[in-house]
């Protein structure tokens, strides 16, 4: 039997470590999934997404105005989804959400960082 040597184990472990790096590397631009948030997804310019969600039932809100930072302005999907765009980073302040019937809910949004923020939006 082959004795293998000290310096051809040392090689076979950097391969493999590289191989285990290499495949979370490529999992980082996941667009979602636990663990921390990739630092691709930090940069750019800030993107705040989330959901507007009726406070008693849980049920998402279509047809809901966001209104954020400096009068950015988005409509929620079918799925109470929404994207605003046009923000800066440094903005900050409050994110509002009005729904048809009139129902409204709002969060303090801190100074944006680059990126992407999720948020959830109550409306009562």
């Amino acid at each position: 039997m082959k004795r293998t040597t000290p310096h051809v184990l040392a090689l076979l472990l950097a391969v493999l470590a590289f191989a285990c790096g290499s495949s979370q590397r490529a999992g980082e631009d996941a667009p979602s999934g636990p663990g921390p948030i990739p630092a691709s997804a930090k940069s750019g310019p800030p993107v705040v997404v989330g959901t507007v969600l009726e406070a008693a039932s849980g049920q998402p809100v279509a047809g809901a105005t966001v209104t954020g930072p400096n009068g950015a302005t988005a409509e929620t999907d079918a799925d109470g989804r929404f994207r605003l765009k046009g923000l800066s980073a440094g903005d900050g302040g409050t994110l509002k959400a009005v729904g048809p019937a009139g129902l409204e809910g709002q969060v303090k949004l801190r100074p944006l960082a680059g990126g992407r923020l999720e948020v959830v939006l109550h409306l009562r």
